[in-house]
């Protein structure tokens, strides 16, 4: 059974954290609180999908600085501020800094729902992506070249044909970037790669 992805309220107000996570877990959520965001950062696994609903205005890190460092850590939460201020600048930046939505205090239960459903579809989209770069750079320069020619359609005497190399040799190729990748049907993960929307996945080792 998969664990549930945490949702991560951050906020120096007890009142807030407690009455969202009453709200959460009736829905049968899981979540972690915290008072700031130092404790968030150090406590809170960040590598895994989930969502982190971030006061905007904090003692210590603020919720924008919070984001920087969830940013620089590469972390895949998709981000939800809080602000009590409407501070609508802020609000901008941080939605071109990647965060995927902004909501004032008091927040309603349906926009705060609506609000994690989509940013822990964002997360998940960001681990897949991540997941991919992380195998594709086990390829070498080689097999990658096979790969991104396997990508534009090309069948396997095709390919050879471009790299000048023999069939076997792509056949050999194929063999290793399976396995590199973990899949048993390349084409199937080409597939997944092509329809993966979560950015720059799989950027292009020929120049």
């Amino acid at each position: 059974m998969n664990t549930p992805a945490t949702v991560y309220i951050v906020d120096d107000d007890a009142s807030v954290r407690d009455s969202l996570g009453f709200i959460l877990e009736g829905y049968g959520m899981a979540v972690a609180a915290y008072a700031d965001g130092n404790a968030f950062l150090t406590g809170a696994d960040l590598t895994l999908p989930g969502c982190a609903i971030l006061d905007l205005r904090m003692p210590g890190l603020s919720g924008m600085q919070v984001h920087q460092a969830l940013r620089e850590r590469e972390s895949v939460l998709g981000v939800i501020f809080l602000t009590g201020h409407g501070d609508v600048p802020q609000a901008v930046e941080a939605l071109r800094h990647g965060a995927c939505h902004f909501l004032e205090k008091p927040v309603e239960s349906d926009s705060l729902l609506h609000a994690i459903s989509a940013a822990q579809r964002v997360s998940l989209q960001r681990s897949r992506a991540a997941l991919i770069r992380q195998r594709l750079a086990r390829l070498t320069q080689r097999e990658r070249q096979t790969f991104d020619l396997l990508c534009q359609g090309l069948k396997n005497q095709a390919v050879a044909d471009r790299m000048h190399v023999s069939l076997r040799t792509v056949e050999v190729h194929r063999a290793n970037i399976s396995r590199k990748l973990e899949t048993a049907s390349l084409i199937a993960f080409i597939c997944q790669l092509n329809a993966e929307p979560a950015g720059d996945i799989c950027p292009s080792a020929s120049k």
